[in-house]
């Protein structure tokens, strides 16, 4: 049976539709850098910034998350491929001893940051984002535009109307994926750029484990919540779709909704993303 890869583009079977990466237009008030390798010290600065946001008395119990053993199980170093073990706020490599911190409940395993955003202008988003009182999926979505005022706030609603219907959207696609693979195997999902976490709450009535990957972890964040209202806790993982983090045949199938675009090595993605599935997948 060929591999199962859902894109952007439609069900592909033993593919997946690489074009070239192009920068998009800043339409979700994001800062525009180019990608740069992520530091060894530049991340431990992070890190403490991040372990400081943990000691602070604020209602923001939904930020965090255990990861699953199933899934701690699976992870692997995206440099070297080697195993990793927890130790403490970070998962290191028994081979290169790479650190990889955990920052609020979610294992960061970025090798390249957000095209968008610096690592430490987004965890200082995520810190004014889920300040004060606990908010909603859809009050962190306003509250996140409110923070971008790069944003034409006339187009606002329309991204937040596009993330409403991001879970009608993934049953559909997944629905596909299953009519034209009605034998695959269901047991464990990668959804690629998993965003506001659409696809994963389709997920749950069609495989029996799903995980979410992203390069953006405050979109994950509010993801979260969404799942949580939902009464869903599916895990995350924050890494690079060109670097997965993850032991080689894992996956039965592999969704990457509206994500081609993003990467900057599509042909990285596509080889990452068969790496990763199960033999028959």
């Amino acid at each position: 049976m060929l591999p199962h890869v859902l894109s952007a583009k439609g069900v592909h079977a033993g593919r997946v539709s690489v074009r070239r990466s192009f920068r998009v237009p800043d339409i979700f008030g994001f800062d525009s850098r180019e990608p740069a390798l992520i530091p060894q010290a530049n991340a431990a600065v992070v890190q403490s910034r991040a372990d400081t946001h943990d000691q602070q008395e604020r209602p923001r119990e939904a930020l965090y998350s255990e990861v699953p053993g199933w899934l701690e199980s699976i992870l692997v170093c995206p440099i070297c491929k080697g195993s990793v073990q927890k130790a403490g706020s970070s998962y290191s490599c028994r081979l290169c001893s790479r650190e990889y911190p955990v920052r609020y409940g979610i294992p960061d395993f970025r090798l390249h940051p957000d095209p968008y955003i610096s690592i430490e202008d987004e965890l200082a988003k995520i810190e004014k984002l889920f300040d004060g009182r606990g908010k909603s999926f859809h009050e962190l979505l306003s509250a996140y535009y409110d923070l971008s005022p790069e944003n034409p706030p006339s187009l606002n609603h329309h991204y937040i109307s596009a993330m409403d219907s991001a879970v009608g959207r993934g049953r559909g696609l997944l629905q596909r994926l299953i009519a034209r693979f009605p034998k695959m195997s269901r047991i464990r999902l990668l959804d690629l750029g998993c965003g506001t976490g659409g696809m994963l709450a389709a997920s749950v009535d069609k495989f029996e484990r799903a995980v979410g990957v992203d390069v953006a972890l405050r979109w994950m964040l509010i993801g979260r919540q969404r799942l949580r209202e939902l009464g869903l806790d599916v895990p995350l993982v924050c890494a690079n779709a060109e670097s997965l983090p993850f032991a080689a045949r894992t996956f039965d199938a592999v969704t990457a909704d509206a994500v081609l675009e993003h990467v900057r090595e599509p042909a990285a993605m596509r080889d990452e993303t068969m790496q990763v599935l199960q033999s028959g997948g």
